[in-house]
């Protein structure tokens, strides 16, 4: 894969979504319809979750959870059209640091809970947070799936290239 398809805004936007339509489809396969906050409006059971085998059950337990800094990075980085290396860590590092307080608002839900206003519930992207804190479990395994999906992130976006930086050959890592 050339270094400016992967440089072009465009192209990691779609990759981004690409990705995130990957894990949804991931979430309708392994997780109850009722867990799902993009499918609680359909009255129809349509998740699979009851005819699961053992391995789209390991799948659907931890590859959301890179999928989601992953696809997140790089749909921001496509629109803020990141370039140089301290750019392209802020938004991974931004991800990372987004998936996480998420997480550890599950371990310490009746804290959040108590101290998390009302209007959370009106704002666009955080109207299923209480819900998620309130239902979701602590999974420290999820704390490495965000920052390995950080990680495949940042090495997607080095391997683009930098502009007006010289990056040796030896910090590439071929994943493609």
């Amino acid at each position: 894969m050339s270094k400016n398809v992967l440089r072009n805004s465009n192209f990691r936007i779609l990759l981004g979504m690409t990705l995130l339509l990957a894990g949804a489809f991931i979430y309708i396969l392994s997780r109850p319809q009722a867990n799902i906050s993009f499918l609680r409006w359909i009255e129809y059971d349509i998740s699979y979750m009851h005819q699961n085998s053992a391995w789209i059950k390991l799948l659907g337990s931890y590859l959301p959870d890179i999928i989601h800094p992953l696809a997140f990075t790089l749909i921001t980085a496509g629109i803020l059209q990141t370039e140089k290396r301290n750019e392209i860590i802020g938004v991974c590092l931004f991800w990372l640091f987004l998936n996480t307080i998420f997480e550890f608002s599950q371990l310490f839900k009746a804290e959040v809970l108590l101290l998390l206003p009302a209007w959370v519930n009106q704002v666009p992207f955080l109207f299923n947070f209480r819900a998620f804190t309130q239902n979701g479990v602590f999974d420290p395994f999820d704390l490495l799936a965000y920052c390995y999906g950080s990680y495949l992130a940042y090495r997607i976006l080095i391997k683009g290239g930098i502009k007006n930086e010289k990056v040796s050959q030896k910090y590439f890592i071929s994943f493609f």
